[in-house]
Order: C-alpha cells, then structure tokens, then sequence
C-alpha cells in the first residue's frame, strides 16, 4: 500500500544530543540458520528513505472534537485522538528536514548487525512466519516499517546517522499539514492501492512514531 501519508513521515530519525546513557537493547535467542540467512538477504537490502524540507510557518496542531461527537462516527479515523491533543491551536515551527519515508525493516536489521545485536524474538518470529506460510520474498519484506522497535532503539539508529526523532510538533506537521487535516490530502481517507512490488509500505496513522528529522 503507497499512500501519501506512508511516504510522507516515517518512522525513526534523529538528532538529539546530551542524552542520558540508554539502556541495552532486549536481544531475542540466536537465530536458526535457515532464518538467519534470511535476515542477513534482507539486510542487504537496506536503502535510506531521502529527506523532505518542511518549511517554517504556522500549522493548525491538535483537534477540537469533542467526545460523544454524533457527526462522527464513534469508531471512524476522526475520533482517533486522546485529550492531550486538545485543543487545536496554532504553532509556530522553524524549517525542518525529515525522512520522506520510515525506517524499513531492511534498514533495522542492518543497524542490529552492525552492533551484533539479535533481533527480537518476537521479530524472529513474524519474519519466520511470513517467509514459512505466506511465502513473502526478500525484497517485499525489506521494505516493510520496522517492527518490535522500542523507543531507546530507534534514538540509537537515528543517532547513528547523525540524525534525531521529530518532536511531536513536527510530526504532526509533516503528516498533516498546515491546515489540520485528517490526512495529508484532506479529509477523505486515502484511496488504497495494491501493488506486488518493493515499493509496498504500510499505512501509519499521525500518531505512529518513528522518523527521521534534522534541522
């Protein structure tokens, strides 16, 4: 699935300095072989999303919808916000660059193995599944969002590339726009389309985290 709004911010990038040391990253078991090749084919794969530039200016942050709003539907992607999201206001944000994509699962495996760091066992898991039952090939997987990340994981990757994760402010800005839109082409929910190929990336809602900004 390519939507805009899966292009437009991704997951994981950074630039954040005098940090506390973060804790170690949760090592899975190793790998079996046959599965290990495998995450070492996808690795391979990796290739860094290019960067936008958002421009300064104001943007509508936030939402006014209240609770038990009938013109809504109770379960629709316009009811989807908690109430630090309110209310709506305007802010202020100085150009910024963030990754036009997420972090992909290629890229996360590349950065465990560079510090010799297992993946998850979960991951192992998921990936193990998909190639065993649904028979997915190296390339598609590659280009899957990064899964079973936690936070302290994707500050490291982004540090490692001399980037930061976006603050909120920026994130929202990057997915929606300047006018507060639902997605980033307005209000409608975007048309999806299928294709079998290594472009496939996942829909993230505005409040997916991961990406990479730098001023």
């Amino acid at each position: 699935m390519n939507t805009m709004l899966g292009k437009v911010l991704l997951p994981v990038v950074l630039l954040v300095v005098g940090l506390p040391a973060l804790s170690p990253m949760a090592a899975g078991p190793e790998p079996r072989p046959e599965l290990a090749h495998r995450l070492d084919a996808i690795a391979k794969l990796a290739q860094p999303s290019p960067m936008v530039t958002v421009p300064e200016g104001w943007f509508l942050m936030g939402t006014n919808l209240k609770r038990g709003d009938t013109r809504h539907d109770s379960f629709g992607l316009a009811t989807q916000f908690d109430d630090t999201e309110q209310p709506q206001r305007r802010i202020w944000l100085d150009a910024f660059t963030i990754d036009r994509d997420e972090v992909s699962l290629a890229e996360y495996l590349a950065f465990l193995q560079a510090r010799r760091q297992i993946p998850p066992e979960e991951l192992q898991r998921l990936i193990w599944h998909l190639i065993t039952v649904h028979l997915l090939p190296d390339y598609i997987l590659a280009t899957w969002p990064a899964l079973y990340v936690t936070w302290s994981e994707a500050d490291e990757l982004c540090r490692s590339r001399g980037k930061r994760l976006p603050t909120e402010a920026e994130w929202e800005k990057a997915a929606r726009g300047t006018e507060g839109r639902l997605f980033p082409g307005g209000a409608r929910r975007p048309r999806r389309t299928w294709r079998c190929s290594a472009s496939i990336t996942s829909t993230r809602s505005r409040s997916s985290r991961r990406s990479t900004a730098e001023r």
